[in-house]
């Protein structure tokens, strides 16, 4: 499965950097061998034949290469030397490495002040059809709110054009901004617009923002399956931020409906010990309650079955990489 992730992974970034002109055919006749290699996953020999064409300039050879160390490819990650080829192939006029230079540029790991440029590479990259760099270039200028008025505008209109483009970023981003009010005049309806333009069904941060306004009924009629529906999605890619809001819904069903009471209950049961098995679970009064009531109810057969689907929840999605805002 990895496997085939990384193939689709390759052949999108690919597809997304190669420049419209002529010597990008140029470049891929001499690296057909080695693409046909990467495709099988024979990365080691797939660098070796792209290593003197990617020296010799050849952009979409050192493309590649950053891709192989980025995503670790026959070696160890290191985003110093995919920060080098990137630079070199958005020198090149590669779209989708224009922003990944950008994205170097801006990297916590950097310490010098490179935002200046890391905005000219993005506004580049978008003006070459990588969308996602429009907002990026916006985000930029909308810092915070110091912003200048200029700034924000203009950081406004990027991200309106990166969302209406199609990217999901953009739309999430927006929709951040005008829930919380801070940098731009609040404006819940269209915040709630924006959340469902960033494929909430798959995104967990804009599933977890539509959750918290049908249970809060903020912009929308307060709809208690609807915010579970909502927050369930979120919960199940790893939001760990959903996980009380969702017990307690789960609960709060269990003892309200008529029906599917032992669904609820053990819902109920599994997000809110999802919650308590984190090791960065801070106690709360509200979760250590709502623990304690929901474990007393919980007949005591289920819970191997149910401890065992949480333990699977927390391997899949929190030893490695939690979900965060």
């Amino acid at each position: 499965m990895m496997r085939i992730i990384s193939l689709i992974v390759a052949c999108w970034a690919i597809l997304l950097s190669v420049p419209a002109k002529a010597q990008s055919d140029d470049w891929a006749a001499p690296l057909k061998e080695a693409i046909d290699l990467q495709s099988s996953g024979e990365y080691k020999s797939a660098y070796a034949l792209m290593l003197p064409h990617a020296q010799a300039d050849n952009g979409l050879a050192q493309f590649n290469l950053a891709l192989h160390h980025e995503l670790g490819w026959s070696r160890q990650r290191d985003e110093h030397k995919a920060c080098h080829w990137y630079q070199r192939a958005a020198y090149n006029n590669m779209p989708l490495a224009m922003q990944k230079y950008a994205d170097c540029l801006v990297s916590p790991a950097r310490i010098s002040d490179t935002e200046d440029t890391a905005l000219v590479w993005y506004q580049k990259a978008f003006q070459h059809g990588i969308y996602e760099s429009g907002c990026a270039a916006g985000r930029l200028l909308i810092k915070d709110k110091d912003s200048s008025k200029s700034n924000l505008e203009e950081g406004l209109r990027l991200c309106r054009t990166s969302a209406e483009k199609g990217s999901i970023s953009a739309a999430l981003y927006l929709g951040k901004l005008y829930y919380e009010g801070e940098l731009v005049e609040e404006n819940v309806v269209l915040a709630l617009k924006l959340f469902q333009l960033s494929s909430p069904e798959k995104q967990p941060v804009a599933a977890f923002y539509i959750a918290t306004m049908f249970d809060e009924g903020v912009g929308v009629q307060q709809d208690v399956k609807q915010a579970t529906y909502w927050y369930e999605i979120a919960a199940s890619q790893g939001f760990d931020d959903a996980y009380l809001p969702l017990a307690a819904l789960y609960w709060t069903l269990y003892q309200t409906s008529h029906q599917e009471n032992a669904r609820f209950l053990a819902k109920s049961y599994l997000w809110v010990n999802t919650l308590s098995a984190l090791e960065t679970s801070v106690d709360d009064v509200q979760h250590e309650a709502l623990l304690s009531q929901i474990s007393n109810e919980t007949p005591h057969q289920w819970k191997k079955e149910l401890n065992a689907i949480v333990a699977q929840h927390i391997q899949t999605f929190h030893v490695a990489s939690p979900v965060s805002l």
